[in-house]
């Protein structure tokens, strides 16, 4: 396991810092709540999902749980996109709450299997920066993620998305996986699965979204209150 560190990287059009959040080394408390309010946006109002909402930040018992976030600052250090990644020996979604899309596998348990979960972006504000600014931070998130991955010596990054999230993920160049059809889940349709953390998969996002160096670098960020 390498060192609990946060992450800083200078990206184009606008794409300012990829931030990686880690429980030891925490990024400040001001970014943190725009992540949950970047978070209410997205899945409370937008996707309409039944989650736990207080005073216009979505969080769940899961981020209780020692999380590594990603974040992704705009230049004006605004949060525009974030996701979660949460390790399977402890409580997580997939096998909590959504069992049902497990199929006939059995819920992973393991050190080296981690959770992806809560992916977002602020498309409105993205878009208002640069042309192709939405295909730029997902695919910089999906490589940070691949890239962490690596970092933290995770073998496997399973997940439950919407049908159109892993349609994402697959333009994005990840060879994806299925535990099981899709099932509807209140107005979503919504199916789990899982990718390999593999520098395969990593090279092929890279290529297809155009990022020709890491977006993650060793250089601690500064933690500010």
């Amino acid at each position: 396991m390498v060192a609990n560190i946060s992450f800083a990287t200078t990206t184009h059009r606008g794409m300012v810092r990829i931030l990686l959040h880690e429980t030891a080394h925490p990024v400040s408390s001001k970014r943190l709540r725009q992540m949950f309010e970047l978070r209410h946006r997205v899945f409370k109002e937008r996707l309409e999902w039944t989650v736990s909402s207080e005073n216009g930040m979505e969080r769940d018992c899961y981020d209780d749980m020692g999380p590594i976030y990603c974040l992704c600052e705009d230049e004006s250090g605004e949060v525009i996109g974030c996701w979660r990644l949460l390790k399977t020996v402890t409580p997580y979604l997939l096998r909590d709450v959504f069992p049902q899309l497990l199929g006939v596998h059995a819920p992973p348990a393991s050190p080296r299997i981690w959770e992806g979960s809560r992916f977002a972006y602020y498309p409105e504000k993205i878009e208002r920066r640069a042309l192709g600014g939405v295909q730029e931070a997902t695919s910089k998130l999906i490589a940070a993620l691949l890239e962490t991955g690596l970092r933290y010596d995770i073998d496997r990054i399973i997940a439950v998305s919407e049908l159109r999230f892993e349609r994402v993920l697959k333009r994005s160049g990840l060879v994806t996986h299925r535990f099981g059809p899709p099932i509807q889940i209140g107005n979503t349709m919504a199916v789990a699965g899982w990718f390999d953390v593999t520098r395969e998969n990593l090279q092929r996002v890279r290529e297809v979204g155009g990022i020709g160096n890491e977006v993650l670098t060793q250089r601690p960020v500064h933690v500010a209150a």
